[in-house]
């Protein structure tokens, strides 16, 4: 393997990682916003 493409996995690895970390909060937010509504 390439170091450029070891490069690229990681870099994906990364914006993956990000994306998924995002997601995870706003369904927090969104279930301590609902929870709080009742």
């Amino acid at each position: 393997m390439s170091a450029i493409d070891r490069f690229a996995i990681v870099q994906v690895s990364v914006i993956f990682h990000s994306i998924n970390s995002v997601s995870v909060w706003l369904i927090t937010v969104v279930a301590v916003v609902d929870a709080a509504d009742d």
